[in-house]
């Protein structure tokens, strides 16, 4: 069933609109390449939570994708007269024959603020265009995103008078292209298109290897045919969306979401996808982790949202760092090094900026801080977690010190948010003096699972009270409920109702829609594997 799970794969075509013009190898652009439009006629950049056009009408085919032709697992868009195919994570080749002449760049997206032909660097051979995209995302404030755009005609001819064109040679036309954005150079995109693959099959080669590399790390076997291709929808939900993306994520690769929809990393998708990520045959779950480390504020702050060249530091999040760390599978003893100061730190941050003596200040409603039991229940395995990995560097003294610190804030969870007499969790508010109580009422179900997810000690019997009354009738909403449901499950016992959640989140996938997203994509790819 594994070679199933390969040829469906390669049935997948087709990228009609922006939100789903992912590219391969981890790039930061997209084609909108379908049967439904002649030749290719976007060029999008997705950039800082957003996805804009920068050109329309980028090579202008007179006929549409044929899909007999086209394979996304060798990444390859096929058209009765051309091919196109990535080569690097910017980068792409286009050949064709029998066309005299190759309308290009037809016009500018109005989402292109300025752009101009850099005549030094331009000729018959190579194209070089410099200009700045609309930055429309609220993730930035800089008004405009840079790039530079270069086409190399490795057969044919470059004509710019008049407008764009590629004429053929020999009967033939084969073009490189190279999107750059931010820091990039006309040398650096010259040397870069001088490098290109000649040809179209010798591109897709490049992208095969990397993805049938990367696909053959799952372990796994298709159960039937329906679940084969799922997989593959899911494998390629989860590769297209990583990127090697401008600014802060230039030299790594980090998962977004959604490329289309949201091009940044956050903590709290990461914290539920990198088992998911871990499965990859390469190193790039510690290097999302490291990315999450190296943000890090002086004071231990760490940013819940990380853009390619902004920080949110502003919004609310939840202390999930050293649980994330100790879920990588193939954990090693220098990534825990890298990146056990910036937990520490980060518990310090926690304990200095938000504590009060009932608990964490987490946010402001109506100008009063809520402190809730969600987010301090996360604390508290994080204090655990930091305990475990200190254990595991041989840190016995710090192991000491935060598995201390765990036990204290659990009796402070307990002494503010557990109801005995009813074995439920509450919320509650408190005014800005004092940290004195003035309100509380019922969280919602699912902030109630988060103290027996993270093992908060109210007693063996009335935790599995409580799986009984809130957690087994509960409807999970969301990927996210369902792990922490699953995990709840698997910590106390539940091994049937355990297996069937998870054969009903399996079972609740039946379209390719239902993979846009690479956290839901990693969540499923990794119960599969279990």
């Amino acid at each position: 069933m594994q070679e199933l799970i390969y040829q469906e794969m390669k049935k997948i075509t087709g990228f009609p609109n922006a939100d789903s013009s992912y590219s391969p190898v981890f790039s930061s652009i997209g084609l909108n390449v379908s049967p439904n439009r002649n030749g290719v006629s976007n060029l999008y950049l997705s950039y800082n939570g957003s996805t804009r056009s920068v050109f329309n009408g980028l090579i202008g085919l007179p006929f549409p994708l044929n899909t007999s032709l086209s394979n996304v697992y060798k990444l390859v868009f096929g058209f009765s007269k051309g091919t196109l195919a990535f080569w690097k994570n910017d980068g792409f080749i286009f050949e064709c024959e029998g066309i005299p002449e190759l309308p290009l760049l037809a016009s500018v997206s109005s989402a292109t603020a300025e752009m101009w032909i850099d005549r030094e660097a331009s000729d018959s051979e190579y194209l070089i265009i410099h200009g700045y995209s609309v930055n429309n995302s609220l993730f930035d404030p800089d008004a405009v995103v840079p790039f530079i755009f270069g086409i190399r005609a490795i057969d044919g001819i470059l004509e710019t008078d008049g407008g764009f064109r590629a004429k053929a040679k020999d009967g033939k036309i084969t073009l490189a292209f190279d999107f750059e954005a931010l820091k990039a150079t006309t040398k650096y995109v010259r040397n870069m298109l001088a490098c290109a693959p000649q040809t179209a099959e010798e591109a897709s080669r490049l992208c095969r290897r990397w993805i049938r590399n990367n696909a053959q790390a799952f372990e796994f076997e298709a159960a039937d045919e329906q679940q084969a291709k799922n997989i593959a929808y899911a494998l390629k939900g989860m590769l297209f969306n990583f990127t090697k993306a401008q600014g802060r994520f230039d030299n790594s690769v980090v998962p977004f979401p959604s490329r289309g929809t949201a091009a940044y990393t956050s903590v709290w998708d990461l914290f539920f996808a990198n088992p998911g990520y871990s499965l990859l045959g390469t190193n790039v779950s510690k290097d999302f982790i490291r990315n999450i480390t190296k943000s890090s504020r002086s004071d231990g702050k760490i940013s819940p949202l990380i853009c390619s060249t902004y920080e949110r530091n502003d919004i609310g999040f939840y202390p999930l760092l050293g649980r994330m760390v100790l879920n990588e599978i193939d954990f090693d003893y220098s990534f825990g090094w890298d990146v056990f100061e910036a937990i520490e730190d980060n518990n310090k941050w926690w304990l200095t900026a938000r504590m009060s003596d009932c608990g964490l200040i987490f946010e402001e409603i109506d100008k009063r801080p809520i402190i809730t039991v969600a987010v301090n229940a996360f604390l508290f395995d994080q204090f655990n977690a930091t305990a475990e990995l200190a254990v595991r560097l041989g840190l016995e003294e710090k192991s000491v010190k935060w598995s201390g610190r765990a036990k204290e804030l659990e009796k402070t969870i307990i002494a503010n948010f557990y109801d005995r007499e009813n074995n439920t969790y509450n919320i509650s508010n408190f005014n800005r003096e004092g940290s004195t109580r003035i309100e509380a009422e019922n969280p919602d179900d699912f902030s109630l699972l988060i103290p027996l997810w993270a093992g908060v000690d109210i007693g063996e019997e009335n935790a599995i009270d409580m799986v009984k009354k809130f957690v087994l009738p509960g409807e999970a909403t969301s990927v996210e409920q369902t792990v922490i449901k699953l995990d709840i499950l698997k910590r106390y016992g539940f091994e049937a109702e355990y297996a069937e959640e998870k054969k009903k989140f399996i079972e609740s996938f039946k379209k390719p829609a239902d993979f846009n997203n690479s956290v839901v994509c990693a969540v499923y790819l990794k119960l599969i594997t279990e």
